[in-house]
């Protein structure tokens, strides 16, 4: 399943780097064609999606809403009783509220650089080719570092964070300043990848069909409210300091706060499988 995720990730990835060359220049000769291209191309897979077509042999009956929440309740309460999911999920939602925010930084950090719309495209394409290469190492990573997997691919980042935040307040010279942040999103982009797939590998670790569903849309539930949040703080860190202020912030507070549940995480997560308490991987009904 990981090495089919890969692939389709890959595939995305470098339709993403062409049309972002693309809407660089596009957007030069006129900002509206960019915007007008995306909503075609968005209600095409709408379309797209509507001709799906169930391939299960058996019909089954449409969830309800009431059932929705009764999934989740249920996700929930697993997760309840699981150190091992709680510490997982208090690390994926404080980081994946990290990792949404990157490209708002990314766009606004360049224009600060003075740096020229039809090169935002040519810049995120090369980044966005290379999270293409990097997912293809998600396995290779994982079996590598096997508990330390996490702390590998985070810390980098919060790390880049803070040498993007010195590197712009030292006002070296504007190409070196460019280069230098630029090979830092370079990081930023090759950690964050091969995390997306093995996000849902580790998640769903000892689960069987009744629960994971309901375990990933609890999970869902929960990234999505640390990301509202983690935006919000950090588009009102942008009201009061620099982008590149705002990055040494997030990057020193960050690594302090994923230092900490990293911690945490030590004896609860990445264990062997005798080693875990029963009511860490075992789900029961009553």
């Amino acid at each position: 399943m990981e090495n089919i995720d890969a692939k389709g990730s890959t595939a995305s990835y470098i339709l993403q780097a062409i049309t972002s060359v693309m809407a660089g220049y596009l957007f030069v000769v006129n900002p509206y064609i960019p915007i007008t291209l995306s909503t075609l191309l968005c209600m095409l897979t709408v379309l797209i999606a509507y001709r799906f077509e169930e391939i299960e042999s058996v019909e089954k009956k449409p969830t309800s809403v009431k059932e929705t929440i009764k999934d989740m309740k249920e996700g929930f309460q697993f997760m309840i009783h699981s150190h091992r999911l709680k510490a997982l999920l208090l690390f994926t939602s404080l980081f994946v509220g990290v990792l949404m925010m990157i490209s708002t930084y990314e766009k606004s950090l360049l224009q600060d650089l003075s740096v020229k719309p039809q090169y935002f495209g040519i810049i995120f394409a090369i980044l966005t080719l290379e999270q293409g290469v990097s997912v293809q190492f998600q396995n290779k990573i994982h079996n590598r570092f096997r508990n330390k997997t996490l702390a590998f691919l985070s810390i980098p980042i919060f790390v880049s964070f803070i040498i993007i935040g010195i590197t712009v307040a030292l006002n070296l010279n504007r190409m070196v300043t460019i280069i230098a942040v630029i090979a830092m999103f370079a990081v930023q982009h090759f950690f964050r990848s091969p995390y997306w797939t093995l996000e849902n590998k580790y998640i769903t670790n000892f689960t069987d069909d009744y629960i994971r569903v309901k375990i990933l849309s609890a999970n869902k539930t929960l990234k999505a409210i640390f990301r509202i949040i983690i935006t919000f703080l950090a588009g009102l860190l942008l009201n009061y300091n620099t982008t590149s202020e705002a990055y040494l912030i997030i990057g020193v507070v960050g690594l302090i706060g994923i230092g900490l549940v990293l911690k945490y995480m030590q004896k609860k997560v990445g264990l062997e499988p005798e080693k875990y308490e029963k009511s860490d991987i075992d789900y029961r009904k009553d």
